[in-house]
């Protein structure tokens, strides 16, 4: 018999880029309003600035240039970081998030959000290293902040370490014992260790803890019932996965693996 071939979705590094990249208009900043009716509101312009970059970085960019002359500070720096990514300049993006991260006056945990975005910047580059390393630095300042930890397994993940990815999920779900991407996150790892049992129990608990609606879930859980000879139950997940959600790369995933399934069952 053959090894069963799948296709999974896509990297987790690439994964967690996107999902972080839909994060990048967090308020971290709540600048005060300045003084003096000549000078900008900075809180308003911060919320502005942020949503300007998700719809003409450029603009966005040079307007947050101007906003800092007029008394932006920290905020303004960041959302020229912020337009920095949107138009793909991740190494400089993330050399100013960690920059401004270091010389911040924010709260510690606002300061681990910068360093969790500029991880994210490093994983768009490929530089798990250094992803790894500015969000080790964010889990000192904010250490009981489970998506942290979530962003750090899928990075552990990238490099092969397996066995780290699954301690940082472990300590994510007791953060936050609801979190679906943790669970899912976690099967995954589990499986790349060969645990497919215990991997389809954190696959059950993502598919039940978010209503069978979170595709990574699915597919996951989809995965593993075919490798457990569920062919059934394997294209139960992925049907409802492309059902709900056909349009994506986990989608593609799933149907991907729907023709490998029928092709292999063909041969027979």
């Amino acid at each position: 018999m053959g090894k069963i071939r799948f296709m999974d979705h896509a990297p987790l590094h690439v994964r967690l880029s996107m999902r972080r990249f839909c994060l990048l208009s967090l308020l971290i900043f709540l600048a005060a309003p300045a003084q003096g009716a000549e000078l900008v509101d900075n809180r308003q312009e911060y919320t502005n600035c942020l949503a300007l970059a998700r719809q003409d970085a450029s603009t966005a960019y040079e307007h947050a240039v101007g906003w800092q002359g007029l008394g932006g500070g920290e905020a303004a720096l960041h959302c020229q970081a912020v337009a920095l990514m949107y138009l793909g300049k991740n190494d400089e993006a993330a050399f100013r998030l960690e920059r401004l991260a270091e010389s911040s006056k924010q709260p510690p945990h606002r300061r681990a959000e910068m360093l969790a975005q500029a991880a994210q910047a490093q994983l768009m580059l490929g530089n798990l290293e250094r992803a790894n390393a500015d969000q080790t630095v964010a889990l000192k300042l904010d250490p009981q902040n489970a998506d942290l930890y979530v962003d750090r397994s899928v990075t552990l993940f990238a490099t092969g370490d397996y066995q780290a990815s699954v301690r940082d999920l472990d300590q994510a779900i007791i953060l936050a014992p609801k979190k679906a991407e943790a669970f899912a996150l976690r099967a995954a790892a589990k499986r790349f260790q060969d645990q497919v049992d215990a991997a389809l129990k954190d696959a059950d608990q993502a598919v039940a803890l978010s209503g069978g609606t979170y595709p990574e879930a699915l597919l996951e859980r989809g995965i593993l019932r075919r490798l457990k000879g569920d062919k059934a139950g394997a294209r139960n997940d992925w049907v409802a996965l492309l059902g709900q959600h056909p349009e994506g790369e986990t989608a593609d995933a799933a149907r991907r693996n729907l023709e490998l399934m029928d092709v292999k069952g063909a041969e027979k």
